[in-house]
């Protein structure tokens, strides 16, 4: 089987795969008339990586917002807390050895930031 997904007692296939690719998995059936069995080819697209860490630290008068720049493709965004309408955030991010920072002004209106893919 791929790795993360297992087979229960009923052969009900369950769990996440950890990888993508194309496995063969060999099934086999008994019962009282007899057996049998075949191979079955199980195939898993792109796994989803999950999303970053997102670390805020205060430093003055802005909140430095923190994530890996390892995780490629996601987005900071941003919502004002009425109305709730997530838009990619306007703040300059910079790269910091291996980090992605946004420095946010704390001045202002109240939002939530969030990374999305």
């Amino acid at each position: 089987m791929p790795s993360g997904l297992r087979c229960n007692a009923s052969g009900l296939i369950l769990g996440t795969p950890t990888q993508s690719g194309t496995f063969l998995v060999l099934l086999e059936a008994k019962n009282y008339w007899g057996t049998a069995s075949a191979t079955i080819s199980i195939a898993i697209g792109r796994v989803a990586s999950p999303p970053p860490a997102l670390t805020i630290l205060r430093n003055g008068d802005e909140l430095l917002l923190t994530w890996s720049s390892a995780s490629d493709g996601f987005v900071l965004e941003e919502t004002r807390v009425q109305p709730v309408a997530w838009t990619n955030s306007a703040a300059a991010i910079v790269r910091q050895g291996n980090d992605n920072v946004a420095a946010i002004a704390t001045a202002g209106t109240a939002k939530f930031y969030r990374l999305r893919k």
